[in-house]
């Protein structure tokens, strides 16, 4: 017997027609259709705001850069990361994914580009720079503007630092205040590289110590910026301002300095030459930089990213330092020997700075691998270098009193 519910007919004495099952199936997916419409739509949405967000952030960057006061008009401009890469434009909303892969980002063509940095059959390098250079970007405007805020609050801001690591660059700075920021009793700034004393002393004092916490009995606070230490116009300023504070060097294996600099350099897309062309420019990209003085929007990018072998000559620049203060409050490690001994070379540190014994649950090392093709440091370059920087190594031996350099 047919089923009456199939014909769509009436039942004796029922309530009324059942719905046709396939018409409810269809309704379902309709509903469920515009359910997962929906959440589809508030995701893109959400995507493009934030994309949009980010857009702002780098308008008002811009803005503060040019009208806060005491800023430099353009100084933003200036290179980030990890002391060193100038910032490209916002960044663009998000790519779609492919349909069918929810989440994931369509595979690459062969030969074409591949992921950040590697190099695929047939195509070319493709860096992150970009990406890396706006997050840092966005970080540090999200930073400054809050210290903006809380200096602009009345009362009390936080003490001046009572040590600084001041360089140098691409030798282990990243990794040392990693472990001194693990100390009970050391209280860290609110982010890496403040370059105050380098880029934003116009600024003031007042927005420099929003930076950091309240003084507080037996607690100790810092900040890291690599810059310090070679820029000419720093030691002065930091003499000044911190007359009773305490500073820690790192120095690295000059060669080795000079070619991570140059790979950090270039996975920001700012160096388009090769290691030896860009050694070659390097005179005269710094001559012309510092024409109108150090402090320049140009002689900050030429100083921050160009001076591969400039950075190497340790000795002259300790020598403005020790010119402000005296050589027993600045304490200079050999990078290597961090890396060999990091438990001994931290224990000194900490004896330097009058902190109690502490060992971190880990040396780790704290870095941004650039290094990802063949490595342009030839045997022949290499020892050029190495030759070019033997003076300058032996000086600062005898500045130190080491019994050897590299």
């Amino acid at each position: 017997m047919e089923r009456l519910a199939d014909r769509g007919q009436h039942r004796p004495g029922g309530a009324g027609p059942l719905p046709d099952r396939r018409a409810a199936v269809h309704r379902r997916d309709g509903q469920g259709a515009r359910r997962r419409g929906g959440r589809a739509g508030r995701r893109a949405a959400g995507a493009l705001a934030g994309a949009g967000l980010a857009v702002a952030a780098g308008r008002r960057a811009g803005h503060h850069r040019g009208r806060l006061p005491g800023g430099r008009a353009g100084a933003g401009t200036e290179p980030g990361g990890s002391d060193g890469a100038a910032y490209p434009g916002p960044p663009t909303p998000p790519r779609r994914p492919r349909r069918g892969h929810p989440g994931r980002r369509p595979a690459p063509r062969r030969g074409g580009r591949g992921r950040a940095g590697h190099l695929r059959p047939g195509g070319v390098a493709v860096s992150a720079g970009p990406r890396r250079a706006t997050v840092d970007r966005l970080r540090r405007v999200v930073r400054g503007t809050r210290a903006w805020g809380r200096a602009a609050l009345p009362g009390r801001v936080g003490a001046l630092p009572d040590f600084l690591i001041i360089g140098g660059q691409r030798c282990g700075t990243t990794s040392l205040h990693h472990y001194l920021a693990a100390h009970p009793d050391v209280r860290a700034a609110t982010g890496k590289e403040l370059q105050f004393f380098s880029l934003h002393f116009g600024r003031g004092t007042r927005w420099y110590r929003a930076h950091f916490p309240p003084a507080a009995p037996g607690r100790r606070s810092f900040e890291a910026s690599p810059y310090y230490l070679f820029h000419p116009g720093v030691p002065a300023r930091v003499a000044a301002t911190l007359p009773e504070a305490r500073f820690v060097a790192l120095l690295r294996d000059p060669v080795e300095r000079a070619y991570s600099h140059y790979l950090h350099t270039r996975s920001y897309g700012v160096e388009p030459l090769g290691f030896a062309e860009a050694l070659a420019a390097e005179p005269g990209r710094l001559a012309e930089a510092l024409v109108d003085g150090p402090d320049t929007p140009a002689a900050h990018h030429a100083l921050r990213n160009f001076s591969y072998a400039a950075r190497g000559r340790y000795a002259e620049q300790l020598d403005r330092w020790y010119a402000h203060l005296p050589a027993d409050r600045l304490h200079v490690i050999r990078s290597e020997d961090l890396y060999a001994d990091p438990a001994g070379t931290y224990a000194g540190a900490l004896r330097f700075l009058g902190l109690a014994p502490f060992t971190p649950a880990e040396f780790a090392r704290h870095t941004r691998r650039t290094d990802t093709g063949p490595s342009q440091l030839t045997a022949e370059l290499r020892a050029e270098l190495a030759a070019g920087f033997a003076p300058h190594n032996a000086r600062l031996a005898d500045l130190l009193g080491w019994p050897r350099t590299w």
